[in-house]
């Protein structure tokens, strides 16, 4: 619990830090935003090295100038490696093309997959991340919510971000009420009071979502 406990911490950390509003910014946001996503956008669709520097150099000159936590990109960048890991360890034994799976035991070309794979999945973001992370999500949402029809979508973004924290805080302080309780140290005791505590989560998340929703509709002047 205490594992799980610790995750949601690192959750609740890191959107915490997209929602803070940075007031130091040299360069128009939505310039910055749509140049950190094209680089996203080309670095995961193209096998290009080229573009994996590029994409590098420009989140090196964003966290110098900027300046963003770095444990932060630390938590993400951990979540991102195993988020990948679990994908990728199959090209380690076997050599996937467009119309067979093949099996190919452990070699050289098998580990040049995996890690060609796995510096994929964790440079592709890069530009993307460092952006948002130095800029702030409210000053790149009050930039986005200037162009026509991305108004609605983006207020629904913030709502969504505020209710992952909040959520995440919740349920935080109800894993530990729950393991200050137990008294034996029993893994179906303890795997019943995990599933009570997914299930408080479901009705509370419900109710976090239809109060947040009725308040921003109940506050619009216009359709919304």
């Amino acid at each position: 619990m205490s594992v799980l406990r610790d995750f949601l911490h690192n959750i609740s950390r890191i959107f915490y830090e997209l929602g803070i509003y940075r007031e130091k910014i040299f360069i128009n946001p939505l310039i910055l935003f749509l140049i950190s996503l094209i680089l996203t956008i080309f670095s995961a669709t193209f096998n290009m090295i080229m573009i994996w520097i590029l994409s590098l150099i420009y989140s090196m000159i964003m966290i110098m100038i900027y300046r963003p936590h770095i444990k932060i990109l630390r938590d993400i960048y951990i979540l991102l490696f195993f988020l990948a890991v679990v994908p990728g360890t199959p090209l380690l034994f076997f050599e996937i093309d467009k119309q067979s799976i093949t099996y190919d035991p452990l070699n050289i070309n098998s580990i040049e997959r995996f890690i060609m794979f796995l510096s994929r999945v964790l440079i592709a973001p890069t530009p993307f991340i460092v952006t948002i992370i130095s800029l702030g999500w409210p000053v790149v949402s009050k930039e986005l919510m200037k162009i026509p029809g991305l108004k609605k979508y983006i207020i629904y973004m913030n709502m969504f971000l505020m209710l992952v924290r909040k959520i995440s805080r919740t349920m935080i302080f109800m894993l530990a009420a729950r393991e200050a309780r137990i008294v034996r140290r029993d893994k179906k005791y303890i795997w019943r009071i995990l599933t009570s505590a997914v299930g408080d989560m479901i009705l509370q998340t419900n109710y976090f979502s239809r109060n947040t929703y009725n308040a921003y509709k109940s506050r619009c002047i216009r359709e919304c």
